[in-house]
């Protein structure tokens, strides 16, 4: 499929990528920097997945030059396959051990909300943790 991506900034921007299911599968790089970088080209998207454009820079937006930064991240574009299914388990473990580490902030370091909208939130743990664990089994 053909992708196109465009980045503008204020401050010079170093590089444009498509991501394709988290790997870079087209780039553009302008090692001067520019204000704007634009990106066209054709992807092969061999079945299910997302798609997503970033750039970045050399320079941090912190402002110090030191740590270069992202700049921006767009949200996904997904393909669909008839009779195919998106799911990754590496990325379901993944979300596993965020849902797990946000439970256990939620149980003892978070501001307790009344009781009934603290067990909604355990709640919510739960089901998406069943829901994950039922995808993935």
């Amino acid at each position: 499929m053909e992708v196109q991506a465009k980045a503008s900034c204020f401050f010079p921007v170093h590089r444009l990528e498509v991501v394709l299911n988290g790997r870079v599968v087209a780039s553009c790089e302008r090692p001067e920097g520019a204000h704007e970088l634009t990106l066209k080209e054709e992807v092969r998207v061999p079945g299910p997945g997302w798609l997503a454009a970033r750039c970045s820079s050399r320079y941090s937006s912190l402002g110090n030059g030191q740590v270069p930064g992202s700049v921006a991240h767009t949200s996904p574009v997904y393909t669909v396959v008839p009779g195919q299914e998106l799911f990754s388990p590496r990325a379901a473990g993944y979300f596993l051990t965020l849902i797990d580490g946000a439970e256990t902030w939620a149980e003892s370091l978070a501001t307790r909300p009344d009781a009934e909208r603290f067990e909604n939130v355990l709640r919510f743990f739960r089901d998406a943790r069943a829901e994950l664990h039922r995808r993935m089994h």
